[in-house]
């Protein structure tokens, strides 16, 4: 299914090169510019749905928008090179229902930086960092300077059975102390550089290659970092996460309402996360007030009171939500609003 908006469709074939029969296919190259500033935005999520996977989008400030992609197969591999002013990437709880919820999304700075979120783990990738996301759950990427990336997407069967408990890296820096990292984004790198598509054997072979590569050193992180969680443990984690973060918006979520609907004792959740140094309390919390967060520099809600918001995200005491929020940022909502860039002051 084509996922791209009819009104772009004839941009985004302007921008690639067909190619004659017998001919190696060009690797194609899009960009916003083609779109013109105010649809900029709109034709940058068409085009990330179309040749990634369904993402949404939004500003990081006020300059307007560009970016530019190519893109590159190998195989049932894809490979992006991505240049982008700052914006942010998110992927929901319903749009990791759909297409693409099969995938493993790795991203490698080459320049700027950007803030991976996924599952209550946070970092923070600078130049020559990586980190991935699995589509099947909410993740969010943050670029607050321009950045240049690399995005790897592979299917997680190309992983998943080599490599047990990779759930417990997602969004973990994995240049840190890895001597195989280098040789994953060097072999990536080369493959970017390339003018035509690769097929047919060479293809095969250099698929097998980088997911062996990827797989070592996904391993070399599990062994080098502290004992993991044991499957089952990171499964029921998962659970809790998703659930928190599908009834977010519901006051009444509690640690006693996600015990009894995951079937999991209070006690038992708190020992998963003892590990993270929190608790499903604190969990819940913490997640309200990013989602706040977000919202108040959300440009589509910035005609929302700031009191409204907090409402949404499940707070139902404002003194207390207001306390917290300023604890956590520094800043009270208002100003935490009017510095990112929104100007708006309503309560």
């Amino acid at each position: 299914m084509n996922l791209v908006d009819p009104k772009f469709q004839h941009t985004i074939m302007m921008t690639s090169t067909s190619s004659q029969a017998g001919e190696k296919k060009q690797v194609m190259t899009l960009s916003t510019r083609s779109a013109g500033a105010p649809d900029s935005l709109a034709y940058w999520h068409e085009l990330v749905s179309d040749k990634i996977l369904p993402l949404d989008f939004r500003l990081l400030g006020a300059a307007p928008f560009e970016a530019e992609m190519k893109c590159f197969d190998v195989a049932d591999l894809h490979i992006s090179h991505i240049r982008a002013s700052p914006h942010c990437a998110l992927r929901t709880s319903e749009l990791s229902q759909h297409a693409g919820s099969e995938s493993l999304i790795f991203n490698f700075v080459l320049g700027g930086s950007c803030e991976a979120r996924q599952d209550g783990r946070q970092t923070l990738l600078k130049d020559r960092g990586g980190a991935f996301c699995n589509a099947a759950r909410p993740y969010a990427l943050n670029f607050h300077e321009p950045v240049q990336i690399l995005v790897l997407q592979l299917p997680y069967d190309a992983l998943g059975k080599a490599v047990r408990g990779l759930d417990c890296l997602a969004a973990q820096d994995f240049s840190t102390g890895s001597e195989i990292f280098p040789l994953v984004l060097n072999y990536i790198g080369h493959l970017a550089t390339r003018t035509h598509q690769l097929d047919g054997v060479p293809a095969s072979r250099i698929r097998q290659n980088l997911v062996d590569l990827v797989s070592a050193m996904m391993t070399e992180s599990l062994q080098r970092g502290p004992m993991e969680l044991s499957e089952c443990k990171t499964a029921a984690l998962v659970r809790v996460r998703s659930y928190i973060e599908s009834n977010i918006s519901n006051p009444e979520l509690n640690p006693s309402l996600v015990s009894g609907a995951l079937h999991l004792s209070v006690r038992y959740i708190n020992q998963l996360l003892e590990k993270e140094g929190t608790s499903l309390s604190r969990l819940i919390w913490r997640r309200r007030l990013e989602l706040v967060a977000e919202d108040l520099i959300d440009p589509r809600v910035s005609a929302l009171s700031i009191s409204t918001i907090a409402f949404n995200r499940g707070f139902n005491d404002l003194a207390h939500f207001s306390k917290s929020f300023r604890q956590r940022y520094a800043k009270t909502p208002r100003d935490y609003r009017a510095t990112r860039g929104m100007g708006l002051d309503h309560a």
